[in-house]
């Protein structure tokens, strides 16, 4: 790090490009609990190029993050590094005068420690007649010890990394709040979830990106939420370069869009309703489903880079069979903590 200080001091820019990390390749093929995925090896070894321009402060004072790609030892790209897929779309879209403005809401569970002598080691946030965009909710902001106050610190934290909150509110679950910022396109969800996790720590407090009805025992009544329930880990940076590649492939062949648009209730539908619609196929009930159909599905595969659309599919039947043996409660505690 003290190299990387001077040469930026320095402004030496050839330096700075040289400079690389090395990762060993089972960082790839890893799960939460440590443990590698069936078929992976551990030997072996990547070299992590930063990206410069992404450069930004935080996740908090005196610190700096960055973001960077993949490459094998001889320069060439990894086939399993995402943010080469991103790049190589946006370069793709970027031939037909294509470019993205990509902005996220982040839903989240703020969530306290529970005393040492309760079973839960988290429990929700509480206050008082929370509802959907109640103001009440945030009624002790400037209270120490309050998240509402933590909340002032992270924003803070999110603007100086170029992050700006557009709109915050409470969603439908106990301890629920939802914000959206404006669009960007070199920091994703992940990166403004694992700030806002790190600055709510030094408050002894967790942001679970959790649906609710994992986070805590009432289910939420957003739609949005409920959609996501058989997701066991969050990935809204893999989704959006799915959806990006998906879109810029549709661009560049001029393949019609084949579902029309719905202003109502999708679920009240009726058949002859979704037909009209071009709706013949139901989404996956599951993520074992879910799996099944990227792997089908030869186009997106392709889009996506086989090895690295394998990989996922991989890493995440494995994480399948390390929560499925657990029970309910510790599978939830288990999560929660990493998540």
């Amino acid at each position: 790090m003290e190299q990387v200080y001077n040469l930026l001091g320095k402004k030496q820019a050839l330096d700075i490009k040289a400079i690389t990390l090395p990762f060993t390749t089972a960082a790839l093929s890893i799960l939460a609990n440590d443990a590698m995925i069936p078929g992976a090896t551990p030997s072996g070894a990547y070299s992590f190029c930063p990206d410069w321009s992404t450069l930004r402060a935080g996740p908090i004072d005196g610190h700096v993050s960055c973001y960077g790609e993949f490459q094998e030892l001889d320069g060439s790209p990894s086939s399993l590094c995402p943010r080469t897929l991103l790049r190589k779309v946006l370069e793709k879209a970027a031939t037909q005068g294509t470019e993205f403005l990509i902005g996220f809401e982040i839903e989240f569970i703020a969530m306290d420690r529970s005393p040492d002598d309760q079973d839960s080691k988290y429990q929700t946030i509480r206050n008082d007649g929370h509802s959907w965009s109640a103001s009440r909710v945030l009624a002790d902001w400037g209270r120490e010890g309050s998240f509402s106050t933590a909340l002032d610190e992270i924003f803070d934290h999110l603007k100086a990394a170029g992050i700006i909150i557009e709109q915050l509110h409470a969603e439908a679950a106990p301890g629920q709040l939802s914000n959206r910022w404006l669009h960007v396109m070199d920091i994703g969800p992940q990166s403004t979830r694992s700030r806002g996790l790190t600055l709510a720590a030094q408050h002894r407090m967790l942001i679970s990106r959790y649906p609710p009805r994992v986070a805590i025992s009432r289910k939420s009544t957003n739609p949005s939420m409920q959609v996501l329930r058989n997701i066991p880990f969050y990935s809204d940076d893999s989704i959006s370069r799915a959806i990006l590649a998906a879109g810029t492939d549709g661009i560049l062949n001029h393949i019609e869009l084949s579902w029309g648009d719905l202003q109502g209730d999708p679920a009240s539908l009726t058949e002859t309703e979704r037909k009209d619609l071009g709706v013949t196929e139901m989404l996956p009930s599951n993520l074992e489903e879910a799996l099944g159909a990227l792997g089908a599905d030869e186009r997106l595969v392709h889009l996506l880079n086989p090895v690295l659309a394998q990989r996922y599919i991989d890493v995440k039947n494995a994480e399948i069979a390390l929560l499925t043996p657990m029970t309910a409660e510790s599978r939830r505690q288990w999560i929660l903590e990493r998540y």
